[in-house]
């Protein structure tokens, strides 16, 4: 079978080493996991951050969705315009998919509301 793109939204909570500043209690960062589908692509979505060192703590919302790869470009305009560079690149994303990456949006930090 073959891979398509997901979108995994991930609430992640701050441990020692993921690079998130100590103020925060966690992040919302979006996986964008290639995988066959969607209940492969969460899976690999929790392996990546925890190997990034962020603590999984959950699907930020239910919905976890699959992207178009040939509005790839449209979609990073739209969701992250001041961080398209830090993105893969339309021409580079097919062969990133066939080749089952994960990637990371940048983190979107949140601090503990107690």
């Amino acid at each position: 079978m073959k891979n398509s793109l997901f979108e995994v939204p991930v609430k992640v909570l701050n441990r020692e080493g993921c690079g998130l500043p100590s103020e925060f209690a966690g992040a919302i960062v979006v996986c964008y996991a290639a995988a066959e589908d969607a209940l492969s692509a969460v899976k690999r979505a929790k392996i990546a951050v925890e190997a990034l060192k962020y603590g999984f703590d959950d699907l930020a919302r239910p919905t976890v969705r699959e992207l178009d790869l040939g509005q790839w470009e449209a979609y990073v305009q739209n969701a992250w315009p001041e961080d398209a560079e830090t993105l893969p690149t339309q021409d580079e994303l097919p062969e990133l998919v066939e080749r089952g990456i994960v990637f990371l949006s940048p983190a979107v930090g949140f601090i503990d509301p107690r």
